[in-house]
C-alpha cells in the first residue's frame, strides 16, 4: 500500500512538472513574440515619426508621433497575450484576474506598495552613483515645454505602461505560474519583468518592483491594485520632469524632495499598519484569492528555463551586456 501511494505521489509530481514546463514553454514563446513585436514597432516608428513631422508640422507632428508611440507600445504588450491564448488550449489557461476588487484595506495596500517601489528606486540610483554609472544633477529648466506635452508624457510614461505591463506580467505570466506555487510565480514574473526592460541600470529596480507588484496581485486577488501602484510610481517621474522644466534649482529640487518624502512616509506608515494587522489583512484581501498551487517538489528552476524561456532571457541579457559595453567604450 505504501509503495502504491508513493508511486501515485511520484506520478502526480511528474505530471505537475510536465504541466509546469508546458506552461513556461508557452510563456517563453509569448515573451519572444513581445521582443519581436517591440523591435518591429521600433523600426516602424522611426520613419513614421519623421513622416508625421514632415506632413503635419512640428507641433501637431510631435503630438501625433507620441500617440503613435503609445499605440505601438500598447500593442507590444497586448499582442503577446493574444499569442499565448492562441497557442494554449482553453483548459490549460488560468483566467486572468481582471475583476475589480476593493476592500477596506486597499487604501493601505496601494500607498505601501508605492513606498516600497520608490525606496527600491532610491537604492538603485544610489548604487549606480556608487559605481560611477550615473551622476546626479538637476537638469536645466525648459519652460518652452507645453502643457499638452506634459499631458502626453503622463499618458506615455505613466498610464500606458501601468496598464500594459501589468496586463502582460501580472495578468498573464504571474497568473499562469501561480498553480505551481506562489514563490515560483512571484519570483519568476519579477525576474522576467526586470529582463524585459533590457537596461542594466533598471534591472535591480524593475525586479524589486516586480516582486512587490506580484505580491500585491496575489494578496489582493486582482491586477488593478498593482496597476494603480505602477501608475502612481511612474506619475512621480512625470511630476519630477515637470518640476525640472518649470523651476530653477534649488526650488524644484526642494519641492520634488518634499513630495517624494511625503509619499514614502505615508506609504511606510500604511505598510506598518498592514503588517500589524496581518491576520485581518489576509482575511480582507484574500476572500477570493487567486488559484495558488502547492510548490513543486523539484525541478522548479530546470522546468522554468525551457528553450523559449531561455532564449528570451539570453536575448535580454545580451542586450544589457551590449549596453554596458557601449557605455564603457
Amino acid at each position: 500500500m505504501r509503495l502504491r501511494k508513493r508511486a501515485a505521489r511520484l506520478a502526480e509530481q511528474e505530471h505537475r512538472l510536465i504541466d509546469y514546463m508546458y506552461t513556461t514553454r508557452k510563456l517563453g514563446i509569448a515573451l519572444l513574440s513581445f521582443l519581436l513585436i517591440y523591435t518591429a514597432s521600433t523600426l516602424i516608428r522611426t520613419p513614421l515619426y519623421a513622416l508625421l513631422l514632415l506632413r503635419l508640422g512640428t507641433t501637431v507632428g510631435l503630438v501625433a508621433g507620441q500617440l503613435v508611440d503609445m499605440l505601438f507600445y500598447a500593442l507590444s504588450f497586448m499582442l503577446p497575450v493574444a499569442v499565448f491564448r492562441w497557442i494554449t488550449p482553453r483548459d490549460c489557461r488560468v483566467p486572468m484576474p481582471l475583476s475589480c476588487r476593493v476592500s477596506s484595506l486597499t487604501g493601505l495596500l496601494i500607498p505601501a506598495g508605492v513606498a516600497v517601489v520608490f525606496c527600491a528606486a532610491w537604492v538603485n540610483s544610489a548604487l549606480l552613483e556608487l559605481f560611477g554609472l550615473t551622476v546626479s544633477s538637476y537638469p536645466t529648466p525648459d519652460p518652452s515645454i507645453l502643457p499638452t506635452q506634459t499631458v502626453l508624457s503622463f499618458m506615455a510614461m505613466a498610464v500606458v505602461p501601468a496598464f500594459c505591463e501589468e496586463f502582460l506580467f501580472r495578468g498573464l505570466v504571474l497568473t499562469q505560474l501561480l498553480p505551481f506555487g506562489k514563490t515560483t510565480a512571484v519570483i519568476g514574473s519579477a525576474l522576467l519583468f526586470g529582463l524585459m526592460h533590457g537596461n542594466p541600470a533598471q534591472m535591480l529596480y524593475a525586479t524589486v518592483a516586480g516582486l512587490v507588484l506580484g505580491v500585491v496581485a496575489v494578496e489582493s486577488g486582482s491586477v488593478w491594485a498593482g496597476v494603480l501602484i505602477h501608475l502612481f510610481n511612474n506619475m512621480l517621474s512625470v511630476l519630477n520632469e515637470t518640476f525640472w522644466n518649470r523651476l530653477q534649482y534649488p526650488s524644484g529640487f526642494y519641492l520634488q524632495t518634499i513630495i517624494e518624502m511625503s509619499v514614502v512616509a505615508l506609504g511606510l506608515i500604511c505598510l506598518v499598519i498592514l503588517l500589524s494587522r496581518r491576520d485581518r489583512t489576509k482575511q480582507e484581501l484574500g476572500r477570493t484569492p487567486l488559484p495558488v498551487g502547492a510548490p513543486l517538489s523539484g525541478g522548479t528552476v530546470r522546468g522554468f528555463f525551457t528553450l523559449p524561456m531561455t532564449a528570451f532571457c539570453l536575448i535580454s541579457g545580451v542586450e544589457m551586456i551590449l549596453i554596458v559595453v557601449s557605455a564603457l567604450m
